[in-house]
């Protein structure tokens, strides 16, 4: 048996033996879906489908190929059924700071091919302020975004012709 450990500093993943040795997987494990401060909020708003939100998680914390993980923490309260974007922060588990970023999982993610959540910026500067993503490309947006690596503007200029960054 293998049990998974998450270095934050050196943002990979390790495998500990039961012996203590430590090995590379060949898949890393999925992130915790518990709260963490350094995690960027997904929240849920829509509540029509309890099947179609497990996929969302399962499709969000899958690794990529270069054993990335997105850092996101599941908001699943039923006082956000249908609240305002702009509220939503206040909702989150810990601060968002202004200049941040969240993922909104609404009506239009929940009917939409490939899940395609919001991906909402807190930076009034931001244009546009929001953007689609599928759920499968969560992790990279939110490695993107999370790493400051890439501008929200230049994430959302990656959306295709159907308003969704695939």
């Amino acid at each position: 048996m293998v049990a998974g450990v998450f270095s934050r500093d050196m943002l990979d993943w390790k495998t500990k033996t039961p012996e203590g040795r430590t090995a590379e997987p060949d898949r890393a494990p999925a992130p915790s879906r518990d709260a963490v401060p350094e995690q960027t909020p997904l929240f849920r708003t829509d509540f029509s489908d309890d099947t179609i939100w497990e996929a969302l998680m399962d499709a969000v914390d899958r690794v990529t190929e270069d054993n990335f993980g997105a850092r996101v923490n599941f908001v699943n309260d039923p006082a956000l059924r249908d609240a305002p974007i702009d509220s939503l922060p206040a909702a989150a588990p810990f601060p968002v700071d202004e200049g941040a970023h969240f993922f909104v999982f609404d009506g239009v993610a929940c009917a939409g091919e490939g899940l395609p959540v919001l991906v909402v910026s807190t930076d009034p500067d931001d244009e546009p302020p929001s953007f689609r993503a599928s759920a499968e490309s969560v992790p990279i947006v939110e490695g993107d975004l999370g790493s400051g690596d890439v501008p929200f503007t230049e994430c959302a200029a990656r959306v295709g012709d159907d308003g969704v960054l695939r």
